[in-house]
């Protein structure tokens, strides 16, 4: 009389074969041995008994948790263990005897992503290139990039994503507008913040007449705001001889009289001027001649 026992609950460290099997290792049932009689496998693993003998064959475990049915020539049985322990089985057509060790599935490494910044200060609404890599080092995989202006109460918004190329290296161009914080994020991972400083964008220019003209630009107005008009001395210092407030166009128009030679002067802005998110900021330099 055969016999047929299938148990479907967990018994003695042991659980009947679930659909997702992580790795499958196979024993063969000889006349009178399980070949390897013994055998490791992780959590979540299956094992196969084959019965590479002529004669039939049972596999059954000693605590009575799974028994397979009679097994003909090249027929099989497998079972996935789920928890950790030593299984002890037996044949029950046969002195065979064998074990399987279940070990602790060693877990997927954790993903992790990385991001860096070109620069970590730009005047207003310049370009910044963020780059940073994904650990599995695999081309297609999908980047999004978070981001967080200062005085954003909400958390870190995706933006934008993009895709992985060679390496698994990906890479954002920004323009920011105030301080920004950018993080990237690539599956349940999270790369560390970097922030991105702004300065406002100054300006000096000078017409033929001879007026100069001078503008503060940012996501603000500077109407009120006041710039400093700096001259460079020796050994490359500046200093300031003039203090000049923009108006309703966040600008201002003025006249300078110079010494006679050469003279470099630029507009300069404060951090307390340039208001909150932004930090100080100043024009390129004007040569003047007289």
């Amino acid at each position: 009389m055969r016999r047929a026992l299938i148990v479907l609950t967990t018994v003695g460290g042991l659980v009947v074969a679930s659909p997702a099997m992580a790795d499958t290792k196979t024993v063969q049932i000889t006349r009178n041995a399980f070949v390897p009689a013994r055998i490791s496998v992780a959590a979540g693993d299956t094992v196969t008994w084959r019965n590479a003998d002529t004669r039939t064959h049972q596999v059954v475990a000693n605590n009575g948790s799974f028994a397979s049915l009679q097994l003909k020539t090249n027929e099989t049985f497998s079972q996935t263990f789920a928890t950790t322990g030593t299984v002890w089985y037996h044949d029950a057509s046969s002195t065979a005897r064998g074990a399987v060790l279940i070990t602790a599935a060693t877990p997927p490494p954790a993903v992790t992503v990385t991001l860096t910044s070109d620069r970590t200060s730009v005047i207003y609404n310049s370009a910044v290139v963020l780059r940073g890599n994904v650990s599995t080092g695999q081309s297609g995989e999908t980047v999004a990039l978070n981001t967080q202006q200062a005085g954003d109460v909400k958390v870190a918004q995706a933006v934008e994503t993009t895709q992985t190329g060679p390496g698994g290296a990906f890479a954002f161009t920004v323009h920011p507008n105030i301080r920004t914080s950018y993080e990237a994020a690539f599956k349940l991972a999270t790369s560390q913040p970097v922030t991105v400083y702004v300065a406002p964008r100054i300006t000096l220019t000078r017409s033929a007449s001879g007026v100069f003209h001078t503008t503060a630009i940012s996501d603000q107005s500077y109407r009120g705001h006041f710039v400093l008009l700096q001259q460079r001395r020796g050994f490359g210092a500046w200093v300031t001889v003039r203090k000049i407030y923009l108006g309703s166009r966040d600008s201002a128009a003025f006249r300078m009289r110079f010494r006679p030679g050469r003279t470099f002067v630029r507009i300069w802005m404060t951090a307390p001027q340039a208001g909150f998110g932004y930090i100080a900021g100043h024009s390129g330099a004007w040569l003047v001649r007289r």
